[in-house]
């Protein structure tokens, strides 16, 4: 079983489509996937496209086609936490789509009617990991936190305020809560890895174009430095097994 790591654009896994060993590709609803290893796990890369429908389709895909036994989503995020820059990393704590109100009907906002849950929780372990391997990141801060997702851009001064208020967000994109609820109602582990490309204001549009391929890397070096970090602790795990 391998691991799915997921992106919206192709910018934002163009540096390990450079590192996979590629054994196949196939192709779903129009979105290629490429099967090989890297830093010896076996490993599934894809871009989705951007949105949620769009996240939610290609996790589902992972899951039911490739069978994957966990999913790492990678990519760019406007800032909504202040003690943050620019080419800063979020690894998610959780998720949440913020987009969504049905508080007419009286669910609380970002809840989806008939779910027991709206806050998806990222898989501890694979937390804990990319936290440790980002510890190594020269001049990059790495932190916990919440991504809020929603099918927009958010470039206002006064969208972003509203945002860090009501949920209390890190970051903000377009597809982390999506792979989140699906990989939720499918009980496989997820953890979403995001860098700052914006500071969702203003000048966020400008800033994202400019910032893009360049902060891009920085996420994509962490998911390489994740992958060692699980090679390790599996080549750990049978070393204890065979002592005892």
């Amino acid at each position: 079983m391998a691991i799915g790591i997921m992106s919206a654009l192709v910018e934002e896994i163009s540096y390990l489509l450079e590192k996979i060993e590629i054994r196949r590709k196939e192709t779903f609803a129009e979105k290629s996937f490429y099967i090989g290893t890297i830093a010896k796990e076996e490993v599934i890369l894809c871009h989705s496209g951007v949105g949620k429908v769009n996240a939610a389709m290609t996790t589902q895909i992972l899951i039911d086609h490739f069978h994957v036994r966990s999913i790492m989503l990678t990519g760019t995020s406007g800032l909504l936490d202040t003690n943050l820059k620019t080419g800063d990393i979020v690894v998610s704590k959780d998720t949440v789509e913020h987009d969504v109100n049905f508080t007419h009907l009286g669910d609380k906002l970002g809840e989806i009617p008939g779910m027991s849950v709206y806050v998806y929780e990222a898989n501890p372990l694979l937390k804990k990991i990319a936290l440790q391997a980002g510890k190594g990141m020269k001049g990059i801060k790495v932190v916990e936190g919440r991504i809020l997702s929603g099918d927009q851009f958010i470039a206002s001064e006064d969208a972003k305020l509203n945002l860090r208020e009501r949920f209390q967000g890190t970051a903000v994109e377009a597809e982390g809560a999506a792979v989140g609820h699906v990989c939720y109602l499918n009980k496989v582990p997820f953890v979403i890895i995001r860098v700052i490309s914006d500071e969702a204001d203003d000048t966020a549009p400008t800033d994202f174009r400019a910032h893009l391929e360049v902060v891009a890397v920085h996420s994509q070096l962490l998911i390489l430095r994740i992958l060692k970090g699980i090679a390790a602790l599996k080549s750990k795990k049978r070393i204890n097994n065979q002592s005892h």
